[in-house]
C-alpha cells in the first residue's frame, strides 16, 4: 500500500503524500480511505464468525484490506452501555454503525439481528457489507 502526502496526479514515490492507496497492477494508484473498522462481539454469539468471514471477504474484495480491523469483546453489561452496544455482532467504521439502530436507555450483551434479503438473519450478508462501505 502507498502512503504518501500530496494529491498529485502524477505518481512521485519521493514526495510525501497524504493520500492512501494501493498501487494497481496498471501502475495507476487506487485511494483508499482511511478508516477504522470495528467488529464488537461477545464470546458464545454464534453470529459473529459469520459476520468476520463476511466482513473480511468484503473488505479484500472491495481494496480494502489495509483498512483497520479490530475485533471488540464485550464481556459484560457494563461493557455493553460504556460502548453502547447493540448486540452481537455489531460492525462500526470510524465509531459509527454501519446499521444504525434506535437509541435506547438499556444497553446490554445479547444477540442482534438484521433484516436481510433472505429474511431476518444473525448477521449482515456480504452483499449488504458491500453496498454500506461503497457508500
Amino acid at each position: 500500500m502507498y502512503k504518501g502526502k500530496g494529491k498529485d496526479s502524477s505518481l512521485n514515490i519521493y514526495e510525501e503524500s497524504n493520500i492512501n492507496g494501493i498501487i494497481q497492477p496498471e501502475g495507476k494508484l487506487r485511494e483508499v480511505p482511511n478508516m477504522e473498522i470495528e467488529h464488537l462481539y461477545f464470546d458464545g454469539c454464534p453470529s459473529y464468525p459469520v459476520a468476520e468471514k463476511a466482513l473480511r471477504e468484503v473488505l479484500m474484495e472491495e481494496g480494502l484490506e489495509a483498512a483497520a480491523l479490530k475485533l471488540v469483546a464485550v464481556n459484560s453489561d457494563e461493557e455493553a452501555r460504556r460502548l453502547r452496544f447493540p448486540g452481537s455482532p455489531t460492525i462500526r467504521v470510524d465509531s459509527q454503525d454501519l446499521f444504525p439502530v434506535a437509541e435506547r436507555e438499556d444497553w446490554s450483551l445479547g444477540c442482534r439481528v438484521y433484516a436481510t434479503p433472505e429474511g431476518l438473519k444473525g448477521s449482515p450478508t456480504a452483499e449488504m457489507l458491500r453496498e454500506v462501505l461503497r457508500c
